[in-house]
């Protein structure tokens, strides 16, 4: 059915999350696009699924087979006036090296916010050393703690992460970095837009369990759906294994239209949510 943007007058199908031809959101479609106009809505569902997403995240800290050494941006080095004193510094941002199948070494500097675990990571994905399937990270080669290595200890986001994905652990933490309170970790584009990411990272599982993640999503997108992926398709008790009489009218959202809906706003602010989740869950095993 078409709709008249709000926006600009453009004719558009109403089956579209925003209009083609100016991006305006469509406050006729199923998503809750219009976040910041209804964000008691929106902020009521998350706080409800908030216990339940620490759980899952604090399940991947505690399946770590390391201990959690502390964490601490600053440092301590001699105090070249002062003849065996030290003064307290700040720690320059850590390295991340990578050995590539062909013996070629590149190290990675945090850059733009984007913490140096993430820059490998992004670096390996977009020349092809490294993959993304089924939530882990694969190789045409083991990887291992000599050929993935970090010079200073792991965030808590970053060892969280990065034992999500299957990926070797030098020194992990729960600490939170200068600007994790602010919910602004930068992610690589193959985890940004990977469901099996988030669902694994909600659930705290490895298996791909969509349902958390579709409990979760209920909060940006309105009414009953059926959450679409791959081959599954999920309603809010599970896999739906039958489209009948019953259940044929009931809308179907592709993780796809979730990742494009109001030019990404959906991912961004789910992402900022499970940024929130992992920074408290980080305060909480630090004490």
């Amino acid at each position: 059915m078409p709709t008249d943007c709000e926006h600009c007058g453009s004719n558009f199908d109403n089956d579209l999350a925003a209009c083609p031809n100016c991006g305006a959101n469509n406050p006729r479609h199923i998503f809750s696009a219009r976040m910041k106009a209804m964000p008691t809505a929106v902020n009521v569902g998350l706080t409800k699924s908030a216990a339940k997403t620490k759980n899952g995240i604090n399940t991947i800290r505690d399946e770590i087979d390391k201990p959690l050494e502390k964490y601490t941006m600053t440092t301590y080095v001699p105090d070249p006036d002062k003849k065996g004193q030290f003064i307290k510094v700040s720690k320059q941002s850590a390295t991340t090296t990578v050995v590539f199948q062909n013996g070629e070494k590149l190290s990675f500097k945090t850059t733009d916010q984007m913490h140096s675990e993430m820059v490998a990571l992004n670096h390996c994905f977009s020349v092809g050393e490294y993959g993304f399937q089924n939530g882990s990270v694969y190789a045409q080669y083991k990887i291992t703690e000599k050929t993935y290595f970090t010079t200073e200890p792991h965030c808590g986001f970053c060892t969280i992460i990065l034992r999500s994905i299957g990926m070797p652990l030098g020194t992990p933490t729960a600490g939170n970095g200068q600007m994790a309170g602010n919910g602004d970790y930068p992610l690589p584009e193959v985890l940004r837009k990977n469901i099996v990411f988030y669902a694994n990272l909600v659930s705290g599982t490895d298996d791909g369990d969509l349902l958390p993640l579709k409990l979760l999503l209920n909060s940006f997108i309105k009414g009953t759906w059926y959450l679409v992926s791959g081959g599954d398709t999920v309603s809010d008790k599970g896999l739906v294994y039958d489209m009948n009489d019953e259940n044929q009218d009931i809308p179907l959202v592709t993780w796809n239209e979730i990742v494009q809906c109001s030019q990404g706003e959906v991912i961004k602010a789910l992402w900022a949510y499970l940024c929130k989740q992992i920074y408290e869950t980080n305060k909480e095993a630090a004490l």
